[in-house]
């Protein structure tokens, strides 16, 4: 009897600011054949309780220890992140050549909130601005513009990823109605980044209308509102519940197609 033992794509999930552990994502992609790491990076366990104490490197072991992983194939990682986590994906990715695909949802341009160490020193990071958070009429916390996007423009300042140093391709994903951060503007700067660079043509965007920041996969319920853990408050994500539906439906069929296509392209590749 003849037995064939296939490898498996790894992906690597990377939640947002909620910190702690959490799967559900993770799972949802190994039931379609992925190796998927859910990676928790503060609030768990022995990991820093707050973000403003986060490495670089402890990324980088994460992505050594899937390449090295006995049933996961030896090229071509992937990467998944929203908010925060779509900041570190694409991080991460501008710094390890070995990241063949990065999907980033409601992502960043630029290293947001608090800074992220890299080699014992803290990078340059976009900073947060409290005197422009507004509230909703529920009460609910408004952080769309406590980010303004134009000081990463200013002289000197390096919060801005270098997007154009990562060898895989890139699905940014976004709500036009984000109600987080801007993120279909900060899509926008990257995309203009690349574009400077000429690499324009390994990012495909998808950006949906009446859609907020916690775009999910299918059958999730819409999230307009809720209490966010880490800030201690109820936040205002944005979104309509039709548009949101549709949103999420779509961009996870759009994530499956990309992942398996681009994973399973790097390690051809590696063959020939």
């Amino acid at each position: 009897m003849l037995f064939v033992y296939l490898l498996l794509p790894g992906i690597i999930d990377l939640f947002g600011t909620a910190g702690g552990l959490i799967e559900f994502k993770a799972s949802l992609l190994a039931s379609r054949g992925f190796a998927a790491l859910a990676l928790a990076y503060f609030a768990f366990e022995d990991l820093p309780i707050v973000p403003t104490e986060m490495e670089l490197e402890y990324f980088f072991e994460a992505c050594d220890w899937m390449l090295a992983h006995t049933d996961v194939m030896s090229r071509g990682l992937g990467l998944m992140g929203v908010s925060k986590g779509s900041e570190m994906a694409l991080t991460v990715a501008a710094h390890r050549k070995e990241i063949a695909a990065v999907v980033a949802i409601s992502p960043a341009h630029a290293i947001v909130g608090f800074p992220l160490k890299y080699k014992g020193k803290p990078m340059d990071f976009l900073k947060f601005e409290p005197d422009l958070v507004k509230l909703s009429k529920n009460g609910a916390l408004i952080l769309q513009e406590s980010y303004p996007l134009d000081a990463t423009d200013a002289p000197g300042n390096n919060a801005t990823i270098k997007v154009e140093n990562i060898q895989g391709d890139i699905l940014l994903i976004c709500g036009a109605d984000d109600q987080s951060w801007e993120s279909e503007k900060m899509v926008g700067k990257i995309c203009s980044r690349l574009r400077k660079h000429g690499k324009e043509s390994c990012c495909t965007v998808r950006c949906y209308p009446g859609t907020g920041h916690l775009i999910e996969p299918p059958y999730m319920p819409p999230c307009h509102t809720s209490y966010h853990k880490t800030y201690r408050m109820t936040v205002e994500w944005g979104g309509q519940p039709r548009e949101q539906a549709l949103a999420q439906e779509d961009s996870w069929q759009s994530i499956l197609k990309f992942l398996s296509t681009k994973l399973a392209a790097a390690n051809l590749t590696s063959r020939l």
